[in-house]
């Protein structure tokens, strides 16, 4: 009964209650978790949960109230409180519950309401309840404007009472400086009352405050934080008498704190599907997007209290661009001297090669290792079209352009294998090499002990080296504590870190756009059967309003796509130039594939950034026509053609192109591909013979595209942020970064269901009858 009594009181809410007893809050504030008392908009200032508790100390048969207060609030728009005032002989005791609601519209303006209902102890007929109002502006960094309206509605005679006030930060966070004015109904304003206060932050974690209306009220406050928790003392003086109202509060966003001995080691499980969008479901819970996983991280980095990374690695199913960089995260972790350890029940090439990132690697008794190496697989279906009397008709330019012959051909034509051979040996030797480097073996000796057994047992794995221990998790996770010399099993979950952050003003936004799937027309969706698609109505859309957001340094275009319809490659193209024309900064990061179309929609950019094991390039172009003349015949169908044109009709699938009509198309898709050549000669700042010497549809790596000058640097998403922050003088932490487009809701799903279905049923159309930017290679 006792927890549960507790449960209630700190299940009670942050921002409500009447002013009374707190005057040395003001209307502009919201950097104490009890802000809210004065002004519910305060509510929406901060994130996460917070919870306080506060009583208060006065003289025996003293006229000033006694408070106990117990309050919490629940993110951003909810809070509640509860209050009690103690009968003191003078003064009746009551009881206050109090409900916030509030909305944050940005950083710069919110508002909220508060209702409160009081019992009083002595006589229950005026129990009320009153309507409150606020909002709280920052038109900019170092200034913030409030004003309260309380009594606004109540079913008591109370009057109301209005509360309007200024903060100004004189050019640092570390110091905030108040003034309120505060009137009733029908009183002049100038006859208002008028507090002042000044809050100092001189050291990380101590805080101290003063508040003064005239020399018989004034009050001073000292706090200090621990991490999550936060403990002080507020003093109030009015006439000869004193009131002390020690407080303690919990906040789940991580404070900035002088001392903290404590060493902690932050725990994260990387597995399953991992794109950069990431993937909501209702019925099957989230995937996170490689974001997610990279900037817990980074959480982890700037926090110099974690002192160590415990990294439970399963089965992945991503890219070999984002295993990179989840790598370089890792790395730049260890590389402010502190350790991870990766704990593998089993694993293959991609988690291997993620966990040699580490400075320990660990598996279970009975696991395994498959490492087989990398490959790139065609699927041809020549032989199937043949069966289906399907003609396949095409033009194309570039001689190592390849994806028609997965319809055309049986094999890989002798350039298509040439170019498959030289990428690989680019990608293997980055791969190998670094996991051999964990065993301490070269290339060859890794390809010798490793790669021709393919599977080895955890034990095995440890003989040669390339693991570091084999034991269950529990004591993997004593063995990770044992590397900062720290005792016990105990991990923190690594994602649920967040900082809280006193800024007034948002912070200025570097916006990272997916651009991701197949390229095609109309609007952005997912088929059953070919994933992503890119439609050029719906990147259009996104890119202007990316381009609208407010106080935006720059768009990081993350390209993960290769190709699809010329046109609407052609179509994003043009816009993220109309982005450039208006002085925006626009950089591109190639994610796994940035190819043909995909590197065509890339090339606006003032700087491209590809990852080690990004495919690029593909510069080449096709054109494709599907015929089942001969199914038709043989299934005892005909047709007869009327026309007015010479080739009027022929583009039909019930027909078949003449040697003409594919001379006049080989000659449209030679015109289309020096168009290509020439906008990535203009873009690249190179001459169109050049670009079509390393063009001709040929696929490159990330670094050998640096080399030819396709690409401009090697690195992932991170260092195309960056490289914008460092553009505009921001350090680490001085900016925030906005994901677009955001996770579809389950509903969305399911009502964008249909149109999926549909794009499944339409893929082969959507090859057929167009110029056609598309590259047909994956990396295993």
């Amino acid at each position: 009964m006792r927890f549960l009594i507790l449960f209630i009181l700190f299940s009670a809410g942050l921002a409500g209650a009447s002013n009374d007893g707190f005057d040395d809050l003001f209307t502009a504030q919201s950097d104490y978790p009890f802000s809210q008392f004065l002004n519910p908009a305060a509510l929406a200032a901060h994130d996460g949960f917070d919870i306080y508790s506060s009583m208060s100390y006065v003289e025996e048969n003293s006229n000033i109230p006694k408070f106990t207060d117990v309050s919490a609030k629940f993110g951003n728009f909810f809070g509640m409180t509860y209050r009690h005032r103690a009968d003191n002989g003078n003064i009746s005791s009551m009881n206050n519950l109090g409900l916030t609601a509030a909305i944050r519209f940005h950083k710069a303006f919110m508002i909220g309401t508060t209702y409160d209902r009081y019992y009083f102890k002595d006589d229950e007929t005026i129990n009320y309840g009153t309507l409150n109002a606020g909002f709280i502006m920052r038109p900019h960094r170092f200034a913030s404007l409030g004003f309260v309206a309380n009594e606004l509605w109540s079913d008591n005679d109370y009057p109301k009472s209005y509360s309007a006030g200024i903060g100004i930060r004189p050019g640092t966070e570390m110091i905030s400086l108040y003034a309120d004015l505060r009137w009733e109904k029908g009183e002049k304003i100038s006859k208002g009352d008028v507090y002042y206060g000044a809050f100092i932050e001189p050291l990380d974690g101590i805080t101290i405050g003063a508040s003064y209306k005239d020399k018989n009220k004034y009050g001073f406050n000292i706090g200090f934080n621990m991490r999550y928790f936060g403990i002080g003392t507020r003093t109030r003086s009015v006439g000869d008498m004193k009131t002390i109202n020690p407080y303690i509060f919990y906040s789940s966003s991580i404070r900035p704190t002088l001392v903290n001995e404590t060493k902690y080691i932050s725990g994260m499980k990387i597995q399953g599907k991992i794109d950069n969008s990431g993937a909501s479901s209702f019925l099957f819970g989230s995937n996170p997007s490689i974001r997610d996983y990279i900037d817990a991280i980074h959480t982890a980095r700037r926090d110099a209290t974690v002192k160590a990374i415990y990294v439970k690695v399963g089965n992945l199913d991503t890219s070999w661009a984002l295993i990179e960089e989840l790598r370089t995260a890792i790395s730049e972790f260890r590389s402010t001297g502190r350790k991870v350890l990766v704990y593998m029940e089993s694993g293959g090439m991609k988690e291997y090669y993620l966990a040699t990132a580490s400075d320990k690697i660990v598996m279970c008794p009975e696991g395994s290792l498959m490492l087989e190496g990398i490959s790139m697989r065609g699927l041809f279906l020549k032989g199937l079209m043949d069966r289906l009397k399907i003609t396949v008709q095409y033009t194309k330019h570039g001689k190592y352009k390849s994806a028609v012959e997965m319809l055309a051909n049986e094999k890989w034509s002798d350039p298509a294998r040439k170019q498959m051979e030289e990428f690989l040996d680019d990608i293997d030797n980055e791969i190998t090499t670094e996991m051999a480097k964990k065993a301490k073996l070269t290339k060859e000796q890794f390809t010798e002990k490793v790669y021709k057994k393919v599977i080895l047992h955890s034990e095995e794995a440890k003989m040669l080296g390339l693991i570091d221990a084999v034991m269950y998790e529990k004591e993997a996770k004593r063995f990770a504590n044992t590397l900062i010399a720290r005792k016990g099993d105990k991990i923190d979950d690594l994602s649920y870190f967040t900082y809280y952050d006193k800024r007034w003003d948002e912070k200025p936004a570097i916006v990272v756009l997916n651009a991701e799937g197949s390229i095609a027309r109309g609007e952005n969706g997912n088929s059953l059967l070919s994933g992503k698609t890119m439609g050029s109505d719906g990147m259009i859309k996104l890119i202007r309003a990316a381009s609208r957001i407010p106080n935006t340094k720059g768009i990081v275009f993350r390209v993960d796509s290769g190709g699809g319809d010329g046109l609407a490659s052609d179509l994003i193209w043009h816009e993220l130039k109309e982005l450039r024309n208006k002085k925006k900064s626009l950089v591109v990061s190639m994610g796994n594939m940035a190819a043909s179309g995909g590197y065509y929609i890339s090339i606006p950019a003032e700087r491209i950034f590809a990852d080690k094991t990004t495919l690029t390039g593909s510069i080449g172009v096709f054109w494709m026509n599907f015929s089942v003349k001969d199914l038709a015949n043989w299934l005892g169908v005909k047709t007869e053609i009327v026309r007015r044109a010479p080739h009027a009709g022929n583009a039909s699938i019930y027909e078949k192109l003449s040697a003409e009509e594919l001379k006049l198309l080989q000659d449209f898709v030679d015109n289309d591909y020096q168009r290509f050549v020439n906008k990535v000669a203009m873009d690249r700042k190179l001459s169109p013979s050049y670009i079509d010497s390393v063009g001709q549809g040929r696929i490159w790596s990330g670094p050998a595209g640096k080399k030819l000058g396709l690409v401009d640097e090697i690195g992932g998403l991170d260092q195309a942020i960056r490289y914008i922050a460092n553009q505009n003088n921001l350090k680490e932490g001085e900016y925030r970064i906005i994901y677009i487009p955001k996770h579809k809701s389950f509903l969305k799903q399911i009502m964008d269901l249909p149109m999926q279905l549909r794009k499944s049923v339409e893929i082969p159309f959507n090859l057929e009858n167009q110029i056609l930017y598309l590259c047909p290679f994956s990396l295993d």
